[in-house]
Protein backbone atom coordinates (compact mmCIF):
# COMPACT_ATOMS: atom_id res chain seq x y z
CA UNK A 1 0.00 0.00 0.00
CA UNK A 2 1.70 3.24 -1.21
CA UNK A 3 -1.42 5.39 -1.09
CA UNK A 4 0.43 8.56 0.87
CA UNK A 5 3.72 7.91 -1.24
CA UNK A 6 1.57 8.08 -3.81
CA UNK A 7 -0.03 11.54 -2.68
CA UNK A 8 3.37 13.04 -1.39
CA UNK A 9 5.83 11.84 -4.37
CA UNK A 10 3.44 11.77 -7.41
CA UNK A 11 4.50 8.15 -7.86
CA UNK A 12 7.86 9.09 -8.37
CA UNK A 13 10.23 6.73 -5.87
CA UNK A 14 12.23 8.91 -2.79
CA UNK A 15 14.76 5.78 -3.20
CA UNK A 16 16.01 6.13 -6.62
CA UNK A 17 19.39 5.84 -6.96
CA UNK A 18 22.45 7.16 -4.64
CA UNK A 19 25.30 6.29 -2.95
CA UNK A 20 24.09 3.33 -0.38
CA UNK A 21 25.63 3.93 3.03
CA UNK A 22 26.73 1.36 5.05
CA UNK A 23 23.88 0.14 7.57
CA UNK A 24 24.11 2.37 10.85
CA UNK A 25 20.53 1.66 13.38
CA UNK A 26 21.40 4.08 16.39
CA UNK A 27 18.40 4.93 18.01
CA UNK A 28 16.84 5.58 21.78
CA UNK A 29 13.98 3.22 22.83
CA UNK A 30 13.54 1.27 18.91
CA UNK A 31 12.06 -1.86 19.71
CA UNK A 32 10.54 -0.76 23.19
CA UNK A 33 7.55 -3.52 24.21
CA UNK A 34 5.24 -1.01 24.04
CA UNK A 35 5.28 -1.09 20.32
CA UNK A 36 4.15 -4.73 20.28
CA UNK A 37 1.72 -3.81 22.92
CA UNK A 38 0.13 -1.29 20.53
CA UNK A 39 0.24 -2.71 17.49
CA UNK A 40 -0.87 -6.01 18.30
CA UNK A 41 -3.95 -4.30 19.57
CA UNK A 42 -4.68 -1.91 16.57
CA UNK A 43 -2.90 -3.96 13.84
CA UNK A 44 -2.71 -0.52 12.16
CA UNK A 45 -2.76 -0.04 8.29
CA UNK A 46 -1.60 3.19 8.37
CA UNK A 47 1.27 4.42 11.01
CA UNK A 48 2.49 8.40 10.77
CA UNK A 49 5.48 8.59 12.39
CA UNK A 50 6.83 12.36 13.98
CA UNK A 51 10.55 12.36 14.57
CA UNK A 52 12.72 9.50 12.62
CA UNK A 53 16.07 9.67 12.69
CA UNK A 54 18.27 6.96 11.51
CA UNK A 55 15.03 4.68 10.81
CA UNK A 56 15.18 2.02 13.26
CA UNK A 57 11.88 2.72 15.12
CA UNK A 58 10.37 3.01 11.65
CA UNK A 59 11.78 -0.70 11.14
CA UNK A 60 11.10 -1.95 14.04
CA UNK A 61 7.07 -1.21 13.75
CA UNK A 62 7.06 -2.27 10.18
CA UNK A 63 8.43 -5.70 11.10
CA UNK A 64 6.15 -5.78 13.47
CA UNK A 65 2.93 -4.81 11.41
CA UNK A 66 4.18 -7.61 9.18
CA UNK A 67 3.26 -10.39 11.39
CA UNK A 68 -0.55 -9.07 10.68
CA UNK A 69 -0.91 -8.28 7.22
CA UNK A 70 1.56 -7.02 3.99
CA UNK A 71 -0.81 -4.12 3.30
CA UNK A 72 0.41 -1.04 5.11
CA UNK A 73 2.63 1.57 4.77
CA UNK A 74 4.50 4.15 7.44
CA UNK A 75 5.25 7.78 6.85
CA UNK A 76 7.86 8.89 8.42
CA UNK A 77 8.11 12.79 9.05
CA UNK A 78 11.21 14.55 9.90
CA UNK A 79 13.49 17.36 8.44
CA UNK A 80 16.60 15.19 9.16
CA UNK A 81 18.11 18.18 10.32
CA UNK A 82 18.66 17.72 14.29
CA UNK A 83 16.86 19.25 16.90
CA UNK A 84 17.47 21.86 19.59
CA UNK A 85 20.09 19.75 21.48
CA UNK A 86 21.49 18.49 18.81
CA UNK A 87 22.78 21.55 17.67
CA UNK A 88 23.31 22.55 21.40
CA UNK A 89 26.16 19.87 21.34
CA UNK A 90 30.05 20.41 19.86
CA UNK A 91 29.96 16.17 19.79
CA UNK A 92 29.13 13.75 16.88
CA UNK A 93 26.11 15.69 15.76
CA UNK A 94 28.51 18.76 14.78
CA UNK A 95 31.56 16.67 13.74
CA UNK A 96 29.31 14.57 11.06
CA UNK A 97 28.15 17.73 9.66
CA UNK A 98 29.08 18.08 5.93
CA UNK A 99 29.02 21.91 4.40
CA UNK A 100 26.98 22.93 7.67
CA UNK A 101 23.97 20.21 7.00
CA UNK A 102 23.28 16.94 8.50
CA UNK A 103 23.29 13.95 5.83
CA UNK A 104 21.43 11.93 8.52
CA UNK A 105 18.73 11.50 5.50
CA UNK A 106 20.30 9.21 3.14
CA UNK A 107 21.38 7.20 6.30
CA UNK A 108 17.55 6.76 6.62
CA UNK A 109 17.29 5.76 3.09
CA UNK A 110 19.84 3.50 2.99
CA UNK A 111 18.95 1.73 6.38
CA UNK A 112 15.94 1.09 5.15
CA UNK A 113 17.12 -0.23 1.80
CA UNK A 114 19.58 -2.72 3.99
CA UNK A 115 15.91 -3.96 5.48
CA UNK A 116 14.50 -4.12 2.47
CA UNK A 117 11.36 -2.31 3.92
CA UNK A 118 11.56 0.78 1.12
CA UNK A 119 7.80 -0.76 -0.32
CA UNK A 120 6.04 -0.14 3.20
CA UNK A 121 8.43 3.25 4.99
CA UNK A 122 7.88 6.33 3.07
CA UNK A 123 9.98 9.81 4.32
CA UNK A 124 8.49 12.76 4.50
CA UNK A 125 10.87 15.51 4.58
CA UNK A 126 9.46 17.93 5.83
CA UNK A 127 8.79 19.85 9.50
CA UNK A 128 6.25 18.02 11.86
CA UNK A 129 3.78 21.51 11.16
CA UNK A 130 3.66 21.53 7.38
CA UNK A 131 3.39 17.66 7.45
CA UNK A 132 0.39 17.67 9.84
CA UNK A 133 -1.61 20.82 7.44
CA UNK A 134 -0.82 18.68 4.57
CA UNK A 135 -1.93 15.56 5.90
CA UNK A 136 -5.27 17.74 6.87
CA UNK A 137 -5.85 19.23 3.42
CA UNK A 138 -5.09 15.63 2.03
CA UNK A 139 -7.80 14.16 4.03
CA UNK A 140 -5.00 11.89 4.98
CA UNK A 141 -5.76 9.65 8.87
CA UNK A 142 -3.72 7.27 10.52
CA UNK A 143 -4.52 4.41 13.03
CA UNK A 144 -2.02 5.18 14.76
CA UNK A 145 0.95 8.20 15.48
CA UNK A 146 3.87 7.84 16.85
CA UNK A 147 5.93 11.32 18.20
CA UNK A 148 9.74 10.98 18.79
CA UNK A 149 10.67 14.76 17.83
CA UNK A 150 11.72 17.77 20.01
CA UNK A 151 11.68 17.35 23.90
CA UNK A 152 10.80 20.88 24.66
CA UNK A 153 7.07 21.84 25.77
CA UNK A 154 5.67 24.67 22.85
CA UNK A 155 6.79 21.53 20.32
CA UNK A 156 5.67 18.20 21.85
CA UNK A 157 2.17 20.42 22.65
CA UNK A 158 1.83 21.46 18.85
CA UNK A 159 2.60 18.18 17.83
CA UNK A 160 0.49 16.58 19.80
CA UNK A 161 -2.41 18.68 19.12
CA UNK A 162 -1.94 18.51 15.05
CA UNK A 163 -1.72 15.14 15.28
CA UNK A 164 -4.38 14.10 16.90
CA UNK A 165 -6.96 15.47 14.13
CA UNK A 166 -5.21 12.84 12.16
CA UNK A 167 -5.11 10.03 13.70
CA UNK A 168 -8.48 8.05 13.27
CA UNK A 169 -11.45 8.15 16.21
CA UNK A 170 -10.10 4.51 18.21
CA UNK A 171 -6.46 5.05 16.41
CA UNK A 172 -3.85 6.43 18.99
CA UNK A 173 -1.09 8.18 19.62
CA UNK A 174 2.32 6.26 20.95
CA UNK A 175 3.96 8.90 22.60
CA UNK A 176 8.29 8.96 23.48
CA UNK A 177 10.36 9.88 26.10
CA UNK A 178 7.69 10.08 28.76
CA UNK A 179 10.50 10.48 31.47
CA UNK A 180 11.59 14.26 30.04
CA UNK A 181 9.17 16.21 32.09
CA UNK A 182 8.38 19.01 29.22
CA UNK A 183 6.86 16.32 27.56
CA UNK A 184 4.78 14.83 30.46
CA UNK A 185 3.77 18.06 31.27
CA UNK A 186 3.06 19.08 27.64
CA UNK A 187 0.70 15.63 27.15
CA UNK A 188 -1.16 16.13 30.75
CA UNK A 189 -2.15 19.79 29.38
CA UNK A 190 -3.34 18.51 25.66
CA UNK A 191 -5.47 15.84 26.47
CA UNK A 192 -5.73 15.76 30.24
CA UNK A 193 -4.16 12.99 33.35
CA UNK A 194 -6.88 11.12 33.04
CA UNK A 195 -6.59 10.31 29.00
CA UNK A 196 -3.02 9.35 29.31
CA UNK A 197 -1.71 6.06 29.69
CA UNK A 198 1.65 5.08 30.59
CA UNK A 199 3.09 1.76 29.13
CA UNK A 200 6.57 2.05 30.37
CA UNK A 201 8.89 4.47 31.94
CA UNK A 202 9.46 6.13 28.46
CA UNK A 203 6.54 5.47 26.25
CA UNK A 204 2.88 6.87 26.80
CA UNK A 205 -0.29 6.58 25.17
CA UNK A 206 -3.49 8.68 24.39
CA UNK A 207 -6.51 6.81 22.33
CA UNK A 208 -8.70 8.99 20.33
Amino acid sequence: MKEVRNTIYLHRDPYEEFELYPEEMQGWGSTSEAFEQVISQLKPKRIIEVGSWRGASAIHMAELVKKYTDDFEIICVDTWLGSVEHWESDGAFIDGLQNGRADIYLQFLSNILHKGLEDYITPFPIDSMNAAEYFKRKGITADMVYIDAGHEYPSVKMDLYAYSEIVRPGGAILGDDWFHEPIKIAAYDTFGQDKIVELTRDKFLWIR
